[in-house]
C-alpha cells in the first residue's frame, strides 16, 4: 500500500472483523501522514502516524512510527502481551526518530504521533502518543479513547489540582495545540495505553484518526455518519465527503487527513 499517494481508500477483513482505512492529502502540499494494516485469520493490527517536521523530516518520521509497529508485529508468530509489544515498539520508534540526521550529521528535529491498535478475536488493545484519536463507536454513542497530549491537557491538570489560576489559563491557552509528548521527543516518558483488552460487541466500531478529520468535524457529526452506514467503506467516503463541505463552507484549510475504521463482525 503506498501511503504517499494524494487520495486513497484501502480495504481488508478477516474472519473477525473488517477495516476501511482513507486518506487524502488535503490542501497540503506533502502527505506526512502514514497509515498501516496487517491482518491474520483472527487478528490484526492498524496503526496512524502524522508526522512533523517539514516534508521530509515529517514523512519520515510517520513512515519509521508505522513500519517499526508493521513490521514488528508480523515477525512474530504470536504475541503474548501486546501492552509490552506496543510498549517497546514506541520507545524504539521514539529512539530512531529522535535520532534521525541530516547529510551534515545534525538531528533533523522530526517528530510524529502515533495511534495503534490490535484486535484478536473481540478483544482490543491500543496505544497512543501525541494527539491523533482512537474513538470507540457503538449503537449509543461515540467515545473518545485516547487523551491528547497537547498543552491543553497540562493546563488542565494544572486548573484541577489548583496550580494554574484563571487569569494564568487565560494567557497560556493560546499555546493549547502544542504537543508536549510524541515521537521523537526523546526519552518518551508521556504515553497513553490500555492494560486491560476492551471486549468488543457485534457490530461495535473503533475509528483510529488523525487530527485532520476532527478538526474540522465535531464528534457528533462522526457519530451521525458512522451510524447512518452500514458499509464501512460508505462511511469512510461520507465523512471525507462531510468533512470537505465544511472545511469549504468555514474557509478551513484542511490538513493531512488519515482514519480507520474498524468494525466488529
Amino acid at each position: 500500500m503506498d501511503n504517499h499517494r494524494n487520495r486513497y481508500l484501502f480495504y481488508d477483513k478477516n474472519n473477525s472483523f473488517e477495516v476501511a482505512l482513507f486518506s487524502t492529502v488535503g490542501d497540503r502540499e506533502d502527505q506526512q501522514d502514514s497509515s498501516g494494516v496487517f491482518l491474520r485469520y483472527n487478528e490484526g493490527i492498524i496503526t496512524i502516524a502524522d508526522g512533523m517536521g517539514g516534508a521530509e523530516g515529517g514523512r519520515l518520521a510517520a513512515d519509521i512510527a508505522v513500519k517499526n509497529t508493521i513490521d514488528g508485529y508480523e515477525s512474530l508468530d504470536y504475541i503474548e502481551d501486546f501492552t509490552e509489544f506496543f510498549i517497546e515498539n514506541v520507545k524504539q520508534s521514539d529512539f530512531r526518530i529522535n535520532n534521525l540526521k541530516n547529510k551534515n550529521g545534525e538531528k533533523i528535529g522530526a517528530g510524529s504521533t502515533l495511534v495503534s491498535i490490535a484486535l484478536r478475536d473481540c478483544y482490543l488493545h491500543w496505544i497512543s502518543v501525541g494527539d491523533s484519536r482512537i474513538y470507540f463507536c457503538n449503537g449509543n454513542n461515540l467515545t473518545q479513547l485516547t487523551k491528547d497530549h497537547n498543552y491543553f491537557l497540562a493546563l488542565n491538570e494544572g486548573v484541577a489540582c489548583g496550580e494554574v489560576d484563571s487569569e494564568e489559563y487565560e494567557k497560556e491557552k493560546v499555546k493549547g495545540e502544542a504537543l508536549i509528548s510524541y515521537l521523537g521527543i526523546g526519552n518518551l516518558k508521556l504515553v497513553d495505553i490500555n492494560q486491560e483488552p476492551f471486549r468488543l460487541q457485534k457490530d461495535d466500531m473503533v475509528m483510529l484518526s488523525s487530527d485532520g478529520l476532527y478538526k474540522v468535524l465535531d464528534n457528533e457529526t462522526i457519530f451521525n455518519i458512522l451510524n447512518n452506514f452500514k458499509n464501512i467503506n460508505d462511511a469512510a467516503l461520507a465523512l471525507e465527503q462531510k468533512s470537505a463541505k465544511v472545511a469549504q463552507k468555514k474557509n478551513i484549510l484542511r490538513d493531512n487527513t488519515t482514519f480507520a475504521i474498524i468494525k466488529k463482525y
